[in-house]
């Protein structure tokens, strides 16, 4: 919550990154495949399992969700 807390004044491009594997379970789910694709959502094989990586206009953000 923190996280998105932060987010809401930015603005601009925001790509997001997960784990791989994380990615493939929430990928896996047909109600929630369309909005991984409408929030950019990537899979990134560098994260560790549940890390999220946010680049938002060249700035870098990397949090650990538990």
């Amino acid at each position: 919550k923190d996280l998105l807390l932060q987010l809401e004044n930015i603005e601009g491009n925001i790509a997001i990154y997960i784990n791989e594997r994380d990615y493939r379970v929430i990928e896996s789910k047909k109600n929630i495949k369309n909005e991984i694709e409408k929030l950019s959502i990537k899979p990134d094989k560098e994260l560790n399992h549940g890390e999220i990586e946010l680049k938002v206009n060249g700035i870098t953000i990397r949090k650990t969700i538990i």
